[in-house]
């Protein structure tokens, strides 16, 4: 049985349910041609974005979009670590009962995604060393002096050195250094 609890900012306005229903509340409104307006109470009906729910919700004239399954973590979930992410245990997005989301650090939610085989590695070969265009880079210290040669800008990165596009506007002049470091593209390109 749903179980209702006030949406955070918009009490009186909507509730969202342990289910991952979202209640708009029967209220007052007034218009501009229309005096007095009476909103029956009813349950939303989301839309998908890549996968999620989500409703617009509003209040006073201004109207916002939220993630369903944020709504009830926020609601129902304690989140004492402050965690930024919500995550879907058995990874259905559409899935918002309160027992199948938890909070997550990105990394966890990432991981998970992993673990469960709802992300695999289809991008090695689409970006990195195997693609078509990929050119092999190497950095150096701010003096000049050679520290390494990674097989491809992506593979740099993913040692959270510094991002693709500052690396590439130093290797082609454009600015002098990329995460503290020098870079030339390699000979061999």
């Amino acid at each position: 049985m749903d179980q209702y609890k006030n949406i955070d900012g918009f009490d009186g306005y909507y509730m969202v349910s342990n289910y991952g229903n979202i209640k708009s509340m029967e209220r007052k409104i007034y218009r501009t041609l229309i005096p007095e307006c009476v909103l029956k109470e009813r349950i939303l009906n989301p839309a998908k974005r890549k996968g999620y729910l989500f409703v617009r919700l509003s209040k006073k004239g201004m109207v916002k979009s939220y993630s369903v399954h944020r709504l009830v973590a926020i609601a129902f979930i304690p989140n004492p670590e402050n965690k930024p992410h919500v995550n879907h245990k058995n990874g259905i997005k559409t899935d918002n009962r309160v027992e199948n989301i938890e909070w997550a650090t990105e990394s966890e939610n990432i991981q998970h995604s992993f673990d469960t085989g709802l992300q695999t590695g289809w991008l090695i070969g689409k970006f990195g060393k195997n693609h078509n265009v990929s050119k092999s880079i190497s950095q150096y210290s701010r003096d000049g002096v050679f520290i390494k040669t990674f097989d491809c800008i992506s593979d740099a990165t993913r040692q959270g050195i510094a991002s693709v596009a500052h690396i590439v506007s130093c290797a082609k002049g454009v600015r002098k250094t990329a995460g503290n470091y020098k870079w030339k593209y390699s000979i061999n390109n």
